[in-house]
This record gives C-alpha cells, structure tokens and sequence, in this order.
C-alpha cells in the first residue's frame, strides 16, 4: 500500500510532462535545433558516462529531473552518406528485433525539416522496465548523427507522441 502514492505522483508528474511547455533549443555546438521540454537540463558528464557507459555514447544528454527521461545526441564515429539511409535502416530492421527485449513499432525514411532521416520507434526492456525510444539517424559530415528521445510508458503512456513531436522538429546545420 505504501507504493501507491508513488505510484500515482509518478503518474501525475509523467501526465504533466506530456503537456509541458517546449523550446527551441541549439545543441551540439550550434549544429543542431529541436523543441525541447522547457524543464530539461544538461545531464552532467559523471551521469552521462553512468548512464551510458559505452565509449559511442552520445556527446549531449538533456534530462528531465528523474534522467529517466532523455534527449540524446552524437555524431557517431560510423560513416554514413546520404545514399546509406536506406542499408542502415534494411540492417536496423534486421539486427534490432533479434535483440532480447527489443519490439520494433514502426521504421522508415523520413523528411524532416528538409533532411532525411532513417526514423525507428522502439520498445526496450531493462531492469527498469519498458523503455520506449524514438531515433532518428541522418549522414552528418560524412558521420551519423543520432537523436534519440528515451521515455517509460508506465510513467506517462503518451510519452512516445511527444518523442515523435520532438524528433519531428529536428533542424540540422552542417557548419
């Protein structure tokens, strides 16, 4: 019985998140711009080596309060031209789905903002629980760039519609 108010400020928070206020924001040293929930930081470079503790993980971390809510974005070290969109997105549908845990809801090439993108919004699973993740990829300077939004179902059930809204915003300046 204790969790329960957990449980449903949990749910409070995750529901007034989704009608939170977004901004524009330039991230990656000016490189890119994308609407941002307006309560989002910085994550700091210990919580970002933790939380990713890869050496391909993401130059910029934005959070919100709980960091189970996440903007990621890198340019990866992989090459990628305008022409491998389509490879990457045929080896994504392949490799993703024989990853335990993984459930891919939709794939593809989008336009946005002008630019094409390879599109995929998936579920996770890890200790925490389900983990929905919209990435986007596009060649950057001959690299790919990716822009992930990470958020849990369970603490807001629309938080995907926002990732998408997000990712939909996405503006890239190749400087």
């Amino acid at each position: 019985m204790k969790a329960m108010p957990a449980l449903a400020a949990a749910l409070l928070v995750g529901a007034a998140f989704a009608d939170e206020e977004l901004k524009s924001r330039t991230l990656l040293d000016g490189q890119v711009t994308m609407l941002v929930p307006a309560s989002f930081t910085v994550m700091s470079d210990a919580d970002r080596r933790l939380k990713y503790p890869g050496t391909n993980r993401p130059a910029q971390v934005l959070t919100d309060a709980t960091t189970t809510v996440n903007i990621a974005l890198g340019v990866q070290q992989m090459e990628m031209k305008p022409g491998d969109l389509e490879n990457f997105l045929a080896a994504a549908r392949h490799n993703l789905p024989e990853r335990p845990g993984v459930t891919i809801h939709s794939s593809g090439i989008r336009t946005i903002n002008g630019r094409d993108f390879m599109v995929i919004v998936m579920d996770t699973t890890n200790s925490d629980g389900v983990v929905q993740n919209v990435m986007a990829m596009t060649p950057f300077a001959g690299h790919a760039l990716l822009v992930s939004y990470n958020c849990m179902p369970s603490r807001d059930a629309g938080c995907g519609a926002l990732g998408n809204r997000l990712i939909e915003s996405i503006e890239v300046s190749e400087k």
